[in-house]
């Protein structure tokens, strides 16, 4: 097992065991409000975590774990799409920006339902 493989082996078994106190974390965040910054420590952690992957992936693309099974990539965006996007302003953007972030809280939300409030 060359050195590559080794290191993706131990992250990807970290990634595991961080992704399921992540989950438990959460839990515990809806009872205790305190429990936010043990969640903001293991995000940043798996973060960290695949920001050293990239470039052993980019070196090594046979070690990319496949993209989960349910995973559909976004189309690219239509020529209309496009210019709309261009057409907007930092009003625009900041208008946008203060919409989806009135509707979140502390609680992980989907983003399409955060939208579907507005």
């Amino acid at each position: 097992m060359s050195t590559d493989e080794s290191i993706i082996r131990l992250l990807s078994e970290a990634l595991e065991k961080l992704e399921i106190a992540f989950g438990e974390a959460l839990e515990l965040s809806h009872e205790e409000p305190y429990q936010n910054y043990d969640i903001e420590n293991v995000g940043m952690a798996i973060g960290l975590i695949r920001k050293f992957q990239k470039p052993i992936f980019k070196r090594r693309p046979d070690l990319k774990p496949p993209p989960p099974k349910d995973y559909v990539p976004d189309p690219p965006l239509t020529k209309e799409q496009i210019e709309f996007v261009n057409k907007l302003n930092e009003i625009d953007i900041k208008r946008i920006d203060k919409a989806l972030l009135s509707n979140a809280c502390q609680y992980w939300r989907k983003v399409a339902r955060v939208l579907a409030l507005q």
